[in-house]
């Protein structure tokens, strides 16, 4: 299999979190392909400051406001200058976001990431406008996956604390304790005023994965609602076209409705069971759980 087939493949197959680890690597490729054109015809200068105006997310509120769209783009882009940046940030992606897919339903790593990022963007915010002594700390511009991946870290090792990994060199640790040390890593850069901004978005994004968890033990559910939501950005894309046919009554639903329909029945029953517990399940719910389990 070709390099090309085997990323089209991870693509199509290699579930929420691969997809993550590739749109990010992907458009770092893109940026970093766009710097050496750039520098070839003596402009990378003038691109770097093109991406960082248009991509980067401000801190000024009001630019903020006048480009919207950076609010997501930042948390899918890399300074180029930082090559282990986003090296570390998809071992840590892709690490945790398999666990955390294994635990959960996998799809719902897409709006915790985008909420980890969105909320670690508006706690550097606050502190720039809040605290001006931290202007110089901080900078003018919010770039990096690393506050939407701490949400994924905190959430993981809240949800499965003690669930054991073994580290190279140092055997095995439990994710607690990995994700406690990341955190003292950041408090402690806050404390030195090395690259504050970005550690506070750290900050804000585990808080953001701890909080959605403890919620989600409560039953409550913040992303309950992405389901639907991705069916129709589906359906705005592949539009149903209307004709006239005759329909058999008789007819099995077509493979992708029959599959809408098993996910939206997995998700009522894993939603009675985080309610009420397994043992409230009827048998035949616990017959199509056992089921789907298996086919998966």
């Amino acid at each position: 299999m070709s390099f090309s087939s085997d990323i089209k493949y991870q693509w199509q197959h290699g579930g929420p979190t691969i997809k993550l680890v590739l749109v990010n690597i992907g458009i770092f490729l893109i940026q970093a392909a766009g710097s050496i054109i750039g520098g070839i015809f003596g402009m990378r200068e003038s691109y770097l400051q093109f991406i960082s105006e248009w991509f980067y997310a401000s801190s000024d509120i009001l630019e903020l406001l006048t480009k919207p769209w950076t609010l997501f783009t930042y948390m899918f882009m890399h300074d180029l200058q930082s090559v282990f940046h986003v090296l570390f940030n998809m071992m840590y992606l892709f690490f945790f976001g398999r666990i955390f897919s294994d635990i959960m339903q996998p799809k719902m790593i897409y709006p915790l990431y985008l909420a980890g990022g969105l909320v670690g963007l508006i706690f550097s915010i606050a502190t720039y406008n809040l605290i001006p002594d931290y202007h110089a700390y901080i900078g003018t511009a919010t770039v990096g996956a690393s506050a939407a991946i701490m949400a994924i870290v905190l959430a993981t090792a809240t949800l499965q604390p003690t669930y054991t990994v073994h580290l190279m060199f140092i055997g095995p640790v439990q994710l607690k304790y990995i994700a406690a040390f990341v955190l003292i890593i950041d408090l402690l850069s806050i404390s030195n005023n090395d690259n504050l901004g970005g550690h506070i978005t750290h900050l804000g994004g585990a808080l953001t994965g701890f909080l959605y968890i403890r919620s989600y033990k409560r039953s409550g559910n913040w992303f309950g609602w992405w389901g639907k939501f991705e069916r129709r950005v589906y359906g705005l894309f592949h539009p149903v076209k209307t004709r006239v046919a005759y329909v058999n009554p008789n007819q099995r639903p077509t493979a992708r409705q029959h599959a809408l329909d098993e996910q939206d029945k997995v998700d009522a029953i894993l939603d009675k069971i985080r309610e009420s517990g397994y043992d409230s399940l009827s048998k035949s719910e616990k017959e199509f759980l056992f089921k789907i389990s298996n086919k998966k």
